[in-house]
């Protein structure tokens, strides 16, 4: 029957150690593919600017990137958007007269169709196809790399695509419909991303890209014309669950199947000791408890350690009047203070286990033993009589 058991344990390891997996409570990225959407407003300024004279309505951006993180500290990732920017003139400019024939005037000319700077708006579509990296900056430090938070610096290079329409403000009337302009563009966003779990995360962005070639609502440009798109927006991420994880994550399940069917019972054995009250001599039986064994510079009970704490519990259970010592060892720190602070640590560990598991803490005391007792790096149970 435990045989039978056990199989079955092993099956449904396989079947949901994926979802395992998935719900890992790591909120570090490591050699794993994500995707996300963004979008925003866009501010462009040029010849024109959005930050122009006359009345302007906001405009748009959306779009979708794909990337993948190297390591907690950087990624690279390919994206693309579309959207909406719109401007009016600069005050600077608003006294320039544009022609039919696309040259700017000052005065007004008498010979040729004309319009006021001052009475012109622009309608710009623009797309963009480029790639950035994505540098975390908490991600260098271990302290944060495995925070809830990427404070992101992503510099990045991009094909930009701009198409502009003039229209007048008072009567919305079409001027001129340019062609598609193409840009080399080149600039960064920051980033400030918050992880909603390990796997989705939101956040908020703005950046700047430095166009080349002409003006992005293609009107003739001035001596001190600048030509950048400035764009705020949200970021949405998901983020892939690492392959490897789930092949570790069924390993480590399947092994605590075997190890609970090949379980051996906690030995007993019997004991001479003094009592203190009297001085007389007493054999009491006690239990010989398995130690449980941390790797260097850990104070958590690693998971493959579970079966022998869960051995320890059942035991417990069986006997709920048995008083135990939690005696934590170290010596993989650098001074002796370290070692005693850490093997105390590591007992606190295992009795955070026990009583969580309803072991009564009332019969549950931890220490920290004398660095030359010759064990390393464990924790040893006592009974105590």
């Amino acid at each position: 029957m435990k045989k039978l058991i056990g199989t079955l344990l092993a099956l449904l390891t396989l079947c949901f150690a994926p979802l395992y997996a998935q719900s890992d409570s790591s909120y570090g990225y490591y050699k794993q593919w994500y995707i996300g959407k963004d979008g925003g407003i866009p501010f462009g300024v040029s010849s024109f600017s959005s930050f122009g004279s006359g009345p302007n309505k906001v405009g748009w951006s959306a779009g979708m990137y794909g990337g993948y993180f190297f390591n907690s500290a950087f990624a690279v990732e390919a994206y693309m958007l579309t959207g909406r920017v719109k401007q009016t003139t600069q005050s600077q400019y608003r006294f320039f007269w544009l022609s039919s024939d696309g040259a700017c005037y000052f005065h007004r000319p008498s010979d040729v169709e004309s319009w006021s700077y001052g009475n012109l708006k622009t309608d710009v579509k623009i797309q963009v196809y480029g790639v950035r990296g994505n540098i975390n900056l908490l991600g260098f430090f271990d302290a944060t790399k495995e925070s809830r938070w990427i404070i992101g610096v992503l510099p990045q290079i991009a094909l930009v695509g701009t198409k502009a329409t003039l229209r007048t403000i008072d009567t919305n009337e079409k001027v001129r419909k340019h062609d598609t302009q193409w840009h080399l563009g080149v600039g960064g966003n920051l980033s400030a991303i918050y992880k909603l779990s390990p796997h989705w995360s939101i956040g908020l962005y703005s950046g700047i890209t430095y166009l080349t070639g002409k003006s992005i609502d293609s009107t003739p440009a001035f001596a001190s014309r600048d030509n950048y798109i400035w764009e705020n927006g949200i970021r949405v991420n998901l983020v892939f669950g690492r392959r490897q994880n789930l092949v570790k994550t069924a390993e480590k399940e399947l092994k605590l199947v075997e190890n609970w069917l090949h379980e051996k019972p906690i030995e007993e054995v019997k004991e001479t000791m003094v009592n203190p009250v009297d001085g007389e001599k007493e054999v009491v039986i006690v239990a010989e408890f398995p130690a449980i064994v941390f790797p260097p510079n850990s104070v958590m009970v690693e998971h493959d350690q579970a079966h022998t704490v869960n051995r320890i519990v059942r035991y417990l259970k069986r006997h709920p009047h048995t008083r135990i010592e939690i005696v934590g060892y170290a010596n993989d720190a650098a001074t002796t203070e370290q070692n005693q602070r850490r093997a105390l640590q590591r007992a606190q560990a295992v009795e955070r286990q026990l009583v969580i598991a309803n072991i009564d803490a009332d019969l549950i005391t931890t220490t920290s033993a004398q660095t030359n007792d010759g064990q390393k790096n464990c924790v040893i149970i006592e009974t105590v009589p």
